[in-house]
């Protein structure tokens, strides 16, 4: 019943976003926390647009929850390059003169 209360929804939904991505992190599933930024962040978009203006302030929403979404998820690509790559084994050679 409280979900019935104006913005309460959203709150939920996005502690609900939050506990999903937070999870896939502590999983190791890069792929689909990746995937998750897309896909969860549009969708949070279109609760947040219908407060606006339904049928306007939903698609609205779509599109800036995709851009957000989808800046999150390259920002987390490029920081799990950069781990990865830290951790790549350093070669040495080592010459006998």
């Amino acid at each position: 019943m409280v979900r019935l209360l104006p913005f309460v929804d959203l709150y939920q939904e996005y502690q609900a976003t939050d506990e999903v991505i937070g999870y896939l992190r502590e999983i190791g599933d890069r792929r689909l926390e990746l995937q998750a930024y897309r896909t969860l962040y549009p969708a949070y978009g279109t609760y947040v647009g219908g407060y606006v203006y339904a049928p306007i302030g939903t698609i609205a929403g779509a599109l800036i929850g995709h851009a957000i979404g989808r800046h999150k998820a390259t920002k987390r690509q490029v920081y799990y390059e950069k781990v990865d790559a830290a951790l790549q084994p350093i070669e040495v050679e080592i010459t006998m003169e």
